[in-house]
């Protein structure tokens, strides 16, 4: 197996962690009365704070899974898309780094993905979503895993091996990230652009985070079982309880996309308008 998709991935995931902590400590430091003297924008640290977040939340955890995911097995065009998918997210990130040095612009902490209202920092992260949206969209997702005998010899069970319980996870993974994607351009296709700021990215990323937490919660389950499995030296599930108990945990939540698209501030049916 080529390891070096997820190399790239878990590259981009641990260094966003370490970028994330040296943001963080701009926060400190920037208080400091010699170094505050430097900076004249007042806004530079929410910047910063802003950045920090976005960085050791939603770039490690999806470069992450993104690595995970590579360890399917796939073709040789699964292995491109791939590769495209990671130099677009790379460039996301180095964008939003970009955007958090712009003065003047302010920062917007929206639940789940908070931003920095400017245009090289939105582009950043939408090329960071539409990146990893290419590592996930492949021909991985439709590769059967085999399964491994219980008599199959230790070398078999290399570190990290895929079984299918695990790699129906990981599909699961993908799918809900995909939903959560959709679910973002509905919310953005749907929200007028006239609110104001706090009040637009708040509506633009609150129904799509919430499918992300559903992709978070696949990926933990994804190296749980990964980590079993290497320690039995068998796979943890059935390929059919794997698949059942993860329909159930995605299935409701693809209907996160056809809510949105009635509106992200729609009062719920049924509603009483006057309060």
């Amino acid at each position: 197996m080529d390891y070096s998709l997820t190399r790239r991935a878990l590259g981009l995931a641990i260094g966003s962690l370490l970028l994330a902590g040296c943001f963080s400590l701009f926060l400190i430091v920037g208080r400091m009365p010699v170094f505050s003297e430097w900076v004249s924008d007042p806004l530079f640290f929410k910047r910063c704070l802003v950045l920090h977040v976005d960085l050791a939340l939603v770039v490690w955890f999806f470069s992450f899974a993104a690595g995970l995911f590579a360890l399917i097995p796939g073709d040789r065009s699964s292995h491109t898309a791939f590769r495209v998918g990671f130099g677009t997210a790379l460039a996301g990130v180095l964008a939003m780094i970009v955007g958090t040095m712009i003065p003047g612009t302010a920062p917007v902490l929206a639940n789940y993905v908070p931003v920095i209202d400017n245009p090289v920092y939105v582009t950043g992260v939408a090329l960071l979503f539409a990146g990893l949206l290419l590592c996930f969209i492949n021909e991985r997702l439709f590769v059967r895993v085999m399964e491994v005998s219980d008599e199959a010899p230790a070398s078999v069970w290399q570190p990290f091996r895929v079984t299918p319980d695990v790699a129906i996870a990981l599909k699961t993974t993908a799918l809900a990230y995909m939903a959560a994607m959709v679910t973002f351009i509905a919310s953005w296709a749907s929200t007028p652009h006239v609110l104001d700021a706090k009040s637009y990215y708040e509506l633009v990323f609150w129904g799509g985070g919430h499918v992300l937490q559903v992709a978070n919660v696949s990926a933990m389950l994804a190296v749980w079982l990964l980590l079993l499995g290497s320690l039995l030296k068998r796979a943890v599930l059935s390929p059919g309880t794997a698949r059942v108990l993860f329909a159930l945990l995605l299935l409701p939540h693809l209907a996160g996309p056809l809510l949105t698209l009635d509106g992200t501030v729609t009062p719920p049916t049924g509603s009483d308008s006057r309060g």
